[in-house]
């Protein structure tokens, strides 16, 4: 395990000597795992502006977003890991909608309500998917720190484990100017995460997820197929 968190600390060494400084809610605008922008799984309450778009690359999924009227993000996810048929990765595919309601500009806090990952396959797909989300999150920036609050909700799902309300949380910080350090609770898991500038329209992004549950694991190989998240985001 401590082999694991050497390796980990190196690479966020190695990339952040190439890296670029940032503003914290400027980096919460690229695209989460779960594509809309955001933390690692969780959406911030920050949304692109009308014009802006967002592209992110995790494991086997592609999101890209645009930014329409200056109050609402639309995106799409492209899963290529179940499929590499181009019709079998659009039947997978799946929207993100955000729709900004408050901003710190002129609020005490940012607010903004969507959905993640609805599925264009609504026949097989809708009642039975546990990562179709609504959600509600509040985010709130103090100098190099960001703290965001919110619950995400399954309305249609028949599995009542899914169905549930879910309060989730993130709490991020800036790190010598250039590294956004995460931590947060999904609603199921708490996960930590780097999102490293490379410059202003480019992230590189190393995450750990589920790590309340690595202290049973003890070979890396596991680590990397199970729990290590590795990817880029794109912002223009």
């Amino acid at each position: 395990m401590k082999k694991i968190f050497f390796i980990f600390i190196l690479l966020i060494i190695n990339i952040n000597v190439f890296s670029f400084n940032v503003d914290p809610n400027h980096i919460l605008l690229f695209p989460s795992v779960n594509g809309e922008s955001g933390f690692i799984y969780n959406p911030s309450a920050y949304y692109l502006n009308e014009g802006m778009i967002s592209l992110g690359l995790h494991p086997f999924i592609l999101a890209a977003n645009i930014g329409v009227i200056n109050l609402i993000e639309l995106g799409i996810n492209l899963d290529f890991g179940k499929s590499s048929d181009f019709f079998g990765i659009l039947k997978q595919s799946s929207f993100n909608v955000k729709i900004g309601i408050l901003k710190e500009d002129d609020h005490l806090i940012s607010f903004a309500a969507g959905i993640e990952r609805f599925p264009i396959n609504l026949l097989e797909d809708l009642k039975k998917n546990e990562t179709f989300r609504s959600y509600a999150v509040i985010s709130k920036k103090l100098g190099d720190m960001n703290f965001t609050l919110g619950i995400k909700k399954n309305l249609l799902s028949e599995i009542p484990e899914f169905s549930k309300t879910e309060f989730i949380f993130d709490i991020s910080k800036i790190l010598n100017e250039t590294v956004l350090t995460i931590i947060e609770y999904d609603g199921q898991n708490y996960n930590l995460g780097f999102k490293i500038s490379l410059n202003y329209n480019i992230n590189v992004e190393l995450f750990v997820k589920k790590i309340d549950k690595l202290n049973k694991l003890n070979e890396i190989g596991a680590f990397l197929r199970e729990y290590f998240i590795f990817g880029i985001t794109y912002i223009q």
